[in-house]
């Protein structure tokens, strides 16, 4: 089937992003992209089809788009941020596709009554199987598929292989999967292109920082930002021990209060809502994070050259591949969960957060990499 509306060459152009709710490491691969192609290409209308939070949106993205509150994907359920509720996350694909044909027709209605030119997931399949099904354009763009993800933790599953031979189809059939390095290798993908990282690069503003944190700059004062990427952490800092110089912003985790982040009387400890800079710009400020392997953090740490403490997901498909990547750039030690939920020791963090001179000698991100989805991006839109 064809798309149902004429439009002339040379006019603007609708573009859709779907982008997956699960965590924010979709939408931070997304914004930097979506950002360049609005600021190059002004007349574009861009929809942003995702159910993560419009204020979440407008974070990371500082362009004019349209937000619809949708979500063309399951992803995995989470018990916390690094261990999968397996049984819970085949019930939710085995709901999702139980209503298939509703959520399937309302996303052609969306396609149609947007006029839409270009559907770029990251990585809904639903949406791309609407859009193919429609005669649109389609463009996949991860470091990741949910088909080698799930095959981690659904071996020999008949329910979960037949949802997973529909994506199989929906990222087979794009126009092209761009790859953003570090990626999973998806030997099977035909149509897949490799393309450089894709970071928001913040500034590194650590006097304003310090400033509005009322922290005194000394030879041993250490800033670290602890964030696990969008996913309740489920972690208590009350048992972590009083530092004398290292000072913890810690990123809200959703749902919970401002009082439950401050932690009545630990001075060392920071909430970033109580920071007017950006996400970017405190990670660029910081001396360690302190996070879960995923591919946002990563990149923008590397960018940065932040060391990392890392809480390990041995059973996540696409760690091996993260992790690989990231040593190539900064130091990186690896935390136990323990650790994350009794602290790390003053020394230790002293000693990562000295290792960026080890830094100095590693190569250097090429950040060429958000040009070049977005050249394929308008050599498939217009």
């Amino acid at each position: 089937m064809g798309k149902i509306w004429l439009k002339m060459p040379g006019m603007p152009k609708h573009i859709l992003f779907a982008v997956s709710s699960h965590g924010y490491g979709h939408l931070s691969q997304t914004a930097p992209v979506i950002n360049a192609l609005k600021q190059a290409y002004p007349e574009y209308t861009v929809f942003i089809q995702t159910a993560l939070p419009s204020a979440i949106l407008s974070a990371r993205i500082k362009v004019p788009f349209k937000h619809i509150a949708f979500d063309g994907d399951v992803g995995l359920l989470m018990d916390d941020a690094v261990t999968v509720k397996t049984e819970a996350t085949r019930l939710a694909y085995r709901t999702f596709h139980n209503h298939w044909e509703e959520n399937f027709q309302k996303q052609l209605t969306i396609l149609r009554n947007n006029k839409v030119d270009l559907l770029v997931a990251d990585i809904p399949y639903l949406p791309l199987l609407a859009a193919q099904k429609l005669g649109i354009k389609t463009l996949a763009l991860c470091s990741l598929n949910w088909v080698d993800i799930l095959s981690g933790y659904f071996k020999q599953d008949k329910e979960m292989e037949d949802y997973m031979a529909l994506m199989r189809h929906a990222y087979s059939q794009a126009n092209v999967f761009l790859k953003p390095q570090p990626s999973m290798p998806m030997p099977w993908l035909a149509n897949s292109q490799t393309i450089q990282p894709l970071v928001t690069t913040g500034k590194n503003s650590r006097k304003r920082l310090l400033d509005e944190l009322v922290v005194e700059q000394t030879d041993k004062t250490i800033l670290v930002l602890l964030t696990l990427g969008g996913i309740d952490s489920q972690i208590s800092l009350e048992n972590w021990p009083d530092y004398q110089n290292v000072h913890i912003i810690l990123q809200d985790r959703p749902g919970a209060s401002g009082e439950s982040l401050k932690c009545s009387g630990k001075n060392w400890l920071h909430s970033m809502q109580d920071i007017s800079m950006s996400f970017t710009d405190i990670l660029q400020s910081v001396d360690v994070l302190i996070t879960k392997p995923g591919y946002g953090l990563f990149a923008e740490a590397a960018f940065g050259r932040k060391p990392v403490f890392y809480v390990g997901r041995p059973d996540w498909p696409e760690e091996p591949y993260l992790l690989q990547w990231l040593r190539d750039y900064v130091c990186i030690t690896e935390i136990s969960k323990t650790e994350l939920n009794h602290g790390i020791e003053e020394s230790v963090i002293q000693k990562l957060a000295h290792s960026v001179k080890d830094s100095v000698n590693k190569p250097a991100i090429l950040n060429t990499g958000t040009q070049q989805a977005v050249d394929w991006l308008v050599q498939l839109a217009e």
